[in-house]
């Protein structure tokens, strides 16, 4: 292609600036971003704002269960003053104390109305996450000048399916989204008051979860792209930012103990074999722990080299002299974010642990900083239309079926409790011999229909007995029953089991229990969302059996 040539598409791509310098235009892509965030921030609250007691948490979002036990605890440990009991909180899951801190503080008029602080707090960090994606809009349209340019880069965060998320609301997660987002555009600035909220966000989303800490990188761009001069200022600022964070890290006693144990506890390896796994894999299951590769839910390869090589042009290329929006001090910021970005993602990507909320925060950074350099050249506007168009027809598929998930999750979860009457009638008519019985994830059992069983445990019941008493394979020897959700049954049963010889350990549930050795269950009853299985001779015969 002739430099003739590419100037004269580029100047056809830059007639669709002009859009951008309309009357109005800038108001109505507020209004319409806000639109779009909106409609899909109340659908989002509306697939969470279900199951909030406490039996419906273990079973529909397992993590918040324990999650709020924990804020739970420490409110408690505020109100008595309990200055011992504070200092052991240590950093429950590996996030840091400022976290829970943060969550017990805030939800304090709640305390003792679980329902009710399950519900506020999910509200809250679904809001957190549109707030995110609402400051990069603002940030976008602040560098770039182009407001649809922002606009069709809120419409593209719309689409990532990865962003689409099925696990935990109650989390860091987006949190910590929106302290980068703050963070990130903040250091443009350069008011005292700005770097110095910057230095915030950043060491605040770093000591709460420690693999956000490659994003400090930011700072070393900042640094470089100011004169020698005005460094010394810059650090103090930092330094002043950086030290409420700090302090609230350092506060209990071992602040690094479940930091550092998380290789042990939560079985995390770490290598270059993960990276391809982790590009390519594919899950939608929580039971698989919403495992979702680079590829699949975040950018393929070949538009990520585009953003790439749209970094490395700025970078090395520059700007044209009568594209202003950017100067070379916030050229230099920029590349720097993506490159922090980047390695953050790359590092995360080298662990067992192939979650793609760990990578939400330097995700987004990614992207931002990515499309404000795209934003300020000529025909930008263009370039990111075709660009949305193209991520919508690679990724969009993708996409509904991340939210077809959550709403056929939320559906199943619902008829589950409705339809439990009828499974406790047949066992308590066809099982007389059944002491205990465990259920599986998104399977809700009220304990009104525990009926004779002495016990129904949850898996995380089960869980958190392991963690007492360092294994679970006890609480085996009194379960007559297990209670499988038909995704897991399908999974690991050919068709029409039941009064087969086919039978499974009680490991099927997991890891909770060895794996090798019984005791074995046989599939008794089929309900349309689970199946019944039973140890020898506990149920009756299937042939002998009544109906649902």
């Amino acid at each position: 292609m002739t430099q003739e040539t590419s100037s004269k598409i580029i100047d056809r791509f830059a007639t669709f600036d002009e859009v951008e310098t309309r009357p109005g235009i800038c108001g109505l892509s507020r209004w319409l971003a806000l639109l779009l965030l909106g409609l899909s921030f109340v659908f989002d609250l509306i697939l969470v704002m279900g199951f909030a007691e406490p039996y419906q948490v273990a079973q529909f979002s397992q993590d918040e269960y324990w999650f709020v036990e924990e804020i739970v605890h420490l409110q408690i440990l505020l109100l008595t003053g309990d200055w011992a009991g504070l200092r052991a909180y240590g950093s429950p899951f590996a996030y840091g104390f400022s976290f829970w801190l943060f969550t017990a503080v805030i939800s304090f008029p709640l305390y003792r109305h679980y329902a009710l602080l399950v519900l506020f707090l999910r509200t809250l960090f679904m809001a957190m996450k549109y707030a995110a994606l609402y400051v990069a809009f603002r940030g976008m349209r602040a560098l770039t000048q182009k407001p649809v340019f922002a606009l069709l880069f809120v419409a593209l965060l719309l689409i990532v399916p990865a962003f689409v998320f099925d696990g935990k609301i109650i989390s860091p997660e987006y949190f910590i989204m929106l302290l980068v987002a703050i963070g990130c555009f903040a250091l443009f600035k350069n008011t005292s008051r700005a770097q110095i909220a910057a230095a915030f966000c950043f060491a605040l989303a770093a000591t709460i979860k420690i693999n956000m800490a490659p994003l400090g990188l930011v700072f070393v761009g900042v640094l470089l792209a100011h004169e020698k001069e005005d460094r010394l200022p810059l650090l103090k600022n930092w330094i002043f930012g950086g030290i409420l964070p700090a302090l609230l890290f350092l506060f209990p006693a071992e602040p690094l103990k479940e930091i550092l144990a998380i290789g042990s506890t939560h079985h995390v390896d770490w290598g270059l074999r993960y990276l391809p796994v982790w590009y390519g894999y594919d899950a939608l299951e929580f039971d698989e722990m919403l495992k979702g590769g680079w590829s699949i839910d975040f950018i393929c390869l070949p538009l990520f080299l585009i953003l790439l090589g749209t970094v490395i042009y700025r970078h090395m290329k520059g700007y044209a002299k009568d594209e202003k929006a950017l100067s070379a001090n916030m050229q230099t910021i920029l590349v720097w974010s993506f490159y922090a970005a980047l390695l953050t993602c790359f590092l995360t990507s080298l662990t067992s642990l192939m979650h793609p909320w760990f990578v939400f925060a330097p995700f987004l950074l990614l992207m931002a900083s990515a499309g404000v350099l795209a934003g300020a050249g000529r025909g930008a506007t263009a370039l990111m239309l075709s660009f949305l168009l193209i991520y919508a027809l690679w990724f969009g598929a993708r996409d509904v079926q991340r939210w077809q998930h959550r709403v056929d999750k939320y559906e199943a979860v619902a008829a589950s409790e409705n339809a439990d009457a009828d499974v406790a009638w047949w066992i308590a008519a066809n099982c007389p011999e059944a002491r205990e019985a465990a259920i599986d994830y998104n399977l809700l059992w009220p304990t009104t229909y525990n009926g004779h069983l002495h016990k129904m445990w949850t898996l995380i019941e089960i869980e958190d007995y392991r963690r007492l008493n360092g294994d679970a394979n006890t609480l085996i020897n009194n379960i007559d029953l297990l209670l499988l959700k038909r995704d897991r049954v399908n999974a690991i049963m050919p068709p029409n089991s039941i009064g087969s010889n086919v039978s499974v350990p009680g490991a099927v549930l997991g890891n909770f229990f060895s794996p090798n050795g019984g005791p074995f269950f046989s599939p008794v009853h089929d309900f349309d969302y689970l199946t019944v299985f039973a140890r020898k001779d506990v149920c009756k015969k299937p042939e002998d059996s009544a109906g649902k």
